[in-house]
């Protein structure tokens, strides 16, 4: 039975050979629902379908992500970025969820910057607000690790500090060179796809969380099985049932995150030039 980890090489490898202009990434950049990555990359060069990663599934994604791999640079360095990402709700199991992501890191990623949309718990954070993740909540019920996973040297991985403090103070620092100050706050990640209830999200709150959202923390527990640093960034897209006066839509999720990406993406760029 192939391990997590082999298959993760397999897609490393194939990764080489696909493009053609491959460079070893010092970055990985992964965006979820709604995200518009105009502005990261100073020049692209090249892309490939997520599908076409070893192991991974075909169908599209049920959220309406683009689902490809690009690779390009920010500055001078080299950066692979995943526009798009699966999730558990999916039925695949985790395997899907952090494929790219260890794909990257075994091909030469020290650091991934990790970005989704979230509904608002905390109702001090607006649609539209940039929230950097200090921490995560998992209830998703799984972890990458579970099983023959054979990432890095041991399953017990130190989760301490699962989000890079460094990586939080540069991005704050980038930003308010820009003109923009993102919040910090707790992630939780429940499994969907349907948008929690009123009570689902007052216990999220009793929880510590600040958003909510179907995201991120499995790929953010590979990756620190890997030994890569991470930064998790959630884009409010909606507050959470409870706090709004309408039912939640997806469409005006997209909507709202897609409005929030250009200063995003230009402060990630910077990021990503110092990788």
């Amino acid at each position: 039975m192939k391990t997590l980890n082999d298959q993760a090489v397999e897609a490393a490898e194939f990764l080489h050979r696909a493009f053609a202009s491959w460079q070893e990434p010092a970055a990985f950049v992964q965006v979820g629902t709604g995200f518009d990555i105009g502005g990261l990359l100073d020049e692209e060069l090249g892309a490939i379908e997520l599908s076409a990663l070893p192991n991974l599934p075909a169908t599209p994604s049920p959220a309406g992500h683009p689902l490809r791999l690009l690779l390009g640079r920010c500055g001078d360095r080299p950066v692979l970025v995943a526009h798009g990402r699966r999730h558990l709700y999916e039925g695949f199991g985790p395997l899907p969820c952090v494929l790219p992501l260890c794909a990257a890191v075994l091909s030469g990623a020290r650091q991934a910057f990790l970005l989704c949309a979230a509904g608002a718990v905390n109702p001090l954070y607006a649609p539209g607000a940039t929230m950097l993740v200090t921490d995560h909540i998992n209830n998703l019920g799984a972890s990458p690790l579970v099983g023959p996973a054979g990432l890095g040297p041991t399953g017990f991985v130190a989760m301490g500090e699962a989000y890079s403090q460094a990586l939080i103070a540069d991005f704050v620092n980038t930003a308010a060179g820009m003109g923009f100050a993102p919040r910090l706050g707790v992630y939780q990640a429940n499994l969907g796809p349907q948008f929690e209830t009123p009570m689902e999200v007052e216990a999220a709150r009793r929880n510590g969380a600040d958003v909510v959202g179907m995201s991120l923390v499995l790929e953010t527990i590979a990756a620190r099985a890997l030994g890569c640093e991470v930064l998790g960034l959630a884009v409010v897209g909606n507050m959470a049932a409870g706090y709004g006066q309408r039912p939640l839509a997806h469409e005006e999720v997209l909507t709202t995150v897609r409005d929030a990406c250009g200063p995003i993406m230009r402060a990630l760029n910077r990021c990503c030039q110092a990788a």
